[in-house]
């Protein structure tokens, strides 16, 4: 089955134009009072901006989402073509979005999700989105951010599962993967960057930690694997040595 968006409109040329360049579709003009919009990629459906005499009333029924790797980037863009900005940030559900409205007050919805930018199945992020997104990894870690830490986790995939050391039972989600480590470990573990290696959807670095025990300091190396998968979601795998008894723990999966 396939379906059309149909927007009414009381000035259907400008409205046109904006959907138009926010979806990146093209617009052949004025049919009647119809001025179809017709997608790139014939998977995706088209949008027909239809003429009314009668202004919108109340709040749409029917909207929209933009699904984008860059949220503010987006509703800028968005801006800068003629929609005014109905909200601020919204965080909800592990997802932050923004509601702009097109020039005649439609609603929209702008939302950072992993999905590539105009549309289309949800993808792994590349390899520059990767890297940035180590640089505050490691920032936000060494920073003791913890807020920062765990959005940034939740606004970069959709799911995380880990072999956290590689051999210790399976973790899976957010709270297992994240927050239980930084709660075990941040305040006695710092991590240093030595060597983040990039290739396509995957990548392996190896990390130096500097784990205060007592009175003492342990320097430790340790490599993980990041495999992103076209979901969204990432597989970490890890190869390190536990030391003390906080680590052992946490490598039987005790902790």
């Amino acid at each position: 089955m396939r379906f059309t968006f149909t927007l009414d409109s009381t000035n259907p040329s400008v409205t046109a134009k904006f959907w138009a360049q926010a979806l990146g579709y093209s617009s052949p003009g004025a049919f009647g009072v119809f001025w179809p919009l017709v997608p790139a990629d014939v998977s995706e459906p088209p949008l027909v901006i239809q003429h009314v005499s009668e202004p919108r009333h109340g709040k749409n029924r029917m909207h929209l989402d933009l699904h984008v790797p860059e949220l503010e980037a987006e509703v800028e863009r968005l801006v800068s073509l003629g929609a005014t900005r109905v909200s601020e940030e919204i965080r909800e559900h592990d997802r932050r979005w923004v509601v702009p409205g097109d020039p005649e007050g439609n609603e929209l919805g702008s939302r950072r999700t992993a999905r590539r930018a105009g549309g289309g199945a949800l993808a792994a992020p590349s390899p520059e989105e990767i890297r940035r997104f180590y640089d505050r990894y490691f920032q936000t870690w060494n920073d003791h951010d913890r807020e920062g830490f765990i959005q940034l986790w939740k606004d970069f995939v959709t799911d995380v599962s880990a072999e956290d050391p590689v051999g210790a039972p399976p973790r899976r989600g957010f709270e297992e993967v994240v927050v239980g480590p930084w709660d075990l470990m941040n305040s006695t573990v710092s991590m240093h960057l030595e060597e983040l290696i990039v290739c396509g959807n995957e990548a392996a670095m190896v990390v130096r930690n500097e784990v205060t025990i007592g009175a003492d300091t342990v320097t430790g190396h340790s490599i993980e694997t990041m495999r992103y998968a076209d979901d969204g979601s990432v597989l970490l795998r890890n190869w390190w040595e536990p030391q003390g008894d906080m680590l052992d723990s946490y490598a039987k999966g005790e902790a």
